[in-house]
């Protein structure tokens, strides 16, 4: 039995190499764009999952209410929370601190490095399984440090380093107690080293107070507790210390926080799980359009097996048999296609991983991808084959071998069906991928209120910030620089906020979230911010309790005049000094909000650094000419501002890559499909064209009559995807604050593309058999 379809499915092959290629090649494709989806997306979805008690690990979130009716969720708690939240909530086997990872030196011998650094408690290694590839992970010890195997080789060129030491900033010494296994592909804790949280803590006093946010908490419940009870409980474990407060303190499943962590108003919102459901669909959309492929080109090709078919039927075959061999001749197909996707996976894996924000390889030696291979195998033969093979076994054979089957309409029909369809799939992918180039080209060029060309953000260490001064001085008057200032965050994705703003006339029940950013002198001629009213901050008055505030925040206090009011920010009484225009501060996927810009030199470590147009090199020539200068301990290390804003566009980018790649791919899987059926139509016609050509027509008559036939199917799903794509879209934007306008041009464009392609792909039958001889084209009868 599979040597008989073997040797048939060969033969096959011999005989139809045209309708072979399309077949094999389209489905191959398909398969192949579609696994590399669908390994991407199994990646993502098993990051933090090899924690062996993952479904007790949670982590303590807050949502922050205001007067306006919004609130925020953040991932920052109170340094006390974790200690009374284990002490007294029952069902908490465990809870840990850890603050947000830092970049630091650290430095063995005369090697230094920038590393991520994590302080954390001892019981963050109890609640989370990173494996242990050398000694006893330990930080009990205030100069214990864990190291990840990555950093131990950078910073100390080989792997056995326990019981080794190196120095962190140029002042702190520390022991590896261990090393461990941290790939950083399948954790969303990113770290290099850990650090005993105890030391940290008693050093930064403001982690003392319940007031502040700023440490991450993680816990792990005792089995069979219900998380929902834990977090009701601890619900208003805030409250009880600060009275007035709306802080209400949640567990979320930490299982779920790398892909769903994203919340607006209390509510899950998008997160990068919007994305990999975008590309699911994108992924089984193009193995469906693969599948429609090979479908249509068997029905249209079944007049040539139709006779074998029948005769089959007259010795006796029954119906099921006929349909059997007919879907094990489909799979013959399918696990061809899916060994030359295999080779094409490996040849567009590297291009591939240019694109992705995560490297993946094909898992070979993993069960679950080939369970997920062999089930794609299973419901790409049945989509394929099921209507083929009954389609195929339903012809009488009396009219089979009278050949009077193919003057039936339906099965036409059909094929007409499952081009509108393919086309329709293509046309939303196209108009999907220029409105989301349309809109990420928008979120770059739109103006965000400051000057983010030609700009540098500097990262030097403590040791030059302990001489800003005679630094600014000597880097001003180097060549290639303007102007430098410093800055606590980076200015187009500020983190900070705070609620604890006053100001006359504030209501004793409003809650207002303000951003905040600590600059240093000449912060707003660096970075372009224009000021509205009143004057920047200025060394020739005592700025130390002055502040700027915003249009929007202007606004919010109901101040037509803000200049020289009283502003009380953190318990410190100052006065407004100026009001900038609106800057946006982080993503135009947010509103911007009202912000406070406060004149601070303490904890701000980092530069900015205003360059002349097309100087850029000139500049970091200067800066590091002097950089050892002011600070032997960190290494020289950089960013371009606009570099840095476009990262906020990160997911988008990703998006409209591999959308462009697979609208591609889905384009030349439809002109595939469309390629055999006009060369079938071509085949089937030739007869009514030479006919045709007899009585008068033209070639240009006959190649637009041939295209009709085609190009109003077209239509017909460009008609079927536009409204669908409008609604994709419409909810698409929803996510952003600013976006572009859903302009008709775009619809047409992605219409018109997939129009010139249908007409392109059918031309080239339509000239050959224009071209035709009709003489030879009425002996052919």
């Amino acid at each position: 039995m599979n040597n008989y379809f073997i040797n048939a499915f060969l033969r096959n092959m011999k005989k139809n190499k045209l309708f072979f290629f399309i077949n094999i090649f389209g489905l191959a494709i398909g398969f192949a764009f579609s696994l590399m989806v669908f390994i991407w997306v199994f990646q993502m979805y098993s990051v933090d999952k090899f924690h062996s008690e993952i479904d007790r690990i949670y982590q303590v979130l807050e949502h922050q209410s205001f007067t306006d009716g919004t609130s925020m969720t953040s991932r920052s708690t109170p340094g006390l929370f974790a200690e009374e939240f284990k002490r007294d909530i029952p069902g908490v086997n465990l809870a840990a601190r850890s603050t947000w990872d830092y970049n630091m030196v650290t430095a063995y011998q005369d090697n230094s490095v920038k590393q991520s650094i994590r302080y954390v408690d001892p019981e963050f290694l109890d609640i989370f399984s990173f494996p242990v590839l050398d000694g006893a992970p330990s930080l009990e010890e205030s100069s214990d440090a864990i190291i990840s195997k990555q950093a131990a080789i950078e910073l100390f060129g080989l792997e056995d380093v326990v019981g080794k030491t190196f120095i962190l900033n140029g002042q702190e010494q520390y022991t590896v107690s261990a090393v461990l296994d941290v790939d950083k592909n399948a954790s969303s804790i990113q770290f290099d080293v850990l650090l005993p949280m105890q030391p940290y803590f008693d050093q930064n006093p403001w982690l003392h107070k319940w007031g502040n946010n700023t440490l991450l908490t993680y816990t792990l419940l005792d089995k069979g507790v219900d998380y929902q009870e834990v977090s009701s409980k601890a619900r208003h474990m805030v409250r009880n210390h600060i009275s007035g407060t709306n802080v209400e303190m949640f567990l979320y499943p930490f299982s779920d926080i790398y892909l769903k962590g994203t919340f607006e108003n209390k509510e899950e919102k998008g997160g990068l799980i919007t994305t990999l459901n975008t590309f699911i669909v994108i992924a089984a959309v193009l193995l469906l359009i693969a599948c429609i492929n090979f479908m249509n080109l068997s029905t249209a090709q079944s007049m040539k097996t139709a006779k074998n078919t029948g005769i089959r039927k007259v010795i006796g075959a029954s119906r099921f048999s006929l349909i059997k061999s007919n879907l094990l001749s489909t799979l013959i197909y399918t696990v061809t296609a899916i060994l030359l996707g295999l080779v094409l996976v490996e040849l567009s894996l590297p291009v591939f991983n240019t694109i992705s924000p995560i490297s993946i390889s094909v898992p070979y030696y993993s069960p679950i991808f080939w369970l997920g291979t062999f089930i794609i195998l299973l419901l790409t033969t049945l989509l394929s084959g099921i209507y083929p093979a009954f389609y195929l076994t339903n012809f009488k054979p009396v009219k089979v071998l009278k050949n009077e089957v193919e003057k039936g309409k339906s099965a036409l029909k059909f094929r007409q069906t499952l081009v509108v369809v393919q086309f329709s799939l293509s046309i939303i992918l196209i108009i999907g991928t220029i409105f989301t180039y349309k809109q990420l080209e928008f979120l770059r060029t739109k103006s965000i209120g400051m000057d983010k060309e030609n700009v540098l953000f500097y990262y030097p260490g403590v040791p030059l910030f302990e001489k800003f001064d005679s630094w600014k001085t000597e880097i001003e008057s180097m060549q290639g620089i303007e102007k430098v200032s410093r800055v606590d965050e980076n200015p187009v994705r500020v983190g900070s906020s705070t609620g604890d703003v006053i100001w006359d006339g504030k209501k004793p029940d409003e809650m207002v979230l303000f951003k905040v950013l600590k600059v240093g002198h000449d912060f707003t001629d660096v970075m372009g911010i224009d000021i509205k009213s009143g004057r920047s901050f200025n060394k020739l008055y005592n700025d130390s309790v002055s502040y700027l505030i915003n249009n929007v925040a202007a606004e919010l206090m109901g101040m037509k005049d803000p200049v020289g009011n009283r502003l009380n920010f953190r318990n410190t009484e100052g006065k407004i000094i100026g009001v900038f225009e609106d800057v946006h501060t982080s993503s135009l996927k947010s509103a911007i909000p009202p912000t406070i810009i406060t004149l601070n030199t303490n904890y701000v470590f980092r530069a900015v650094v205003r360059f002349p147009e097309g100087q850029e090199s000139q500049a970091l020539a200067s800066l590091k000419s002097i950089h050892n200068k002011y600070d032997q301990v960190t290494p020289f290390d950089y960013k371009f501002m606009d570099e840095e804003y476009d990262q906020l566009y990160k997911n988008e980018e990703v998006l409209g890559k591999l959308s462009g790649v697979f609208t591609m791919v889905a384009i030349i899987i439809s002109c595939l499909g469309l390629f055999g059926l006009a060369s079938f139509s071509a085949e089937q016609r030739t007869k009514e064209i030479g006919i045709r050509k007899v009585l008068g027509s033209s070639i240009k008559d006959i190649v637009i009559n041939f295209n009709l036939s085609f190009v109003k199917l077209v239509l017909i799903a460009a008609i079927i995807a536009i409204p669908i794509c409008y609604f994709i879209l419409t909810d698409w934007v929803r996510d952003f604050a600013y976006h572009i306008s859903l302009d008709i041009l775009v619809f047409l464009v992605g219409s018109g593309i997939a129009f010139l392609v249908a007409v392109g792909t059918v031309t080239y039958h339509a000239l050959k058999v224009a071209n035709t001889n009709p003489v030879n084209a009425l002996k052919s009868e």
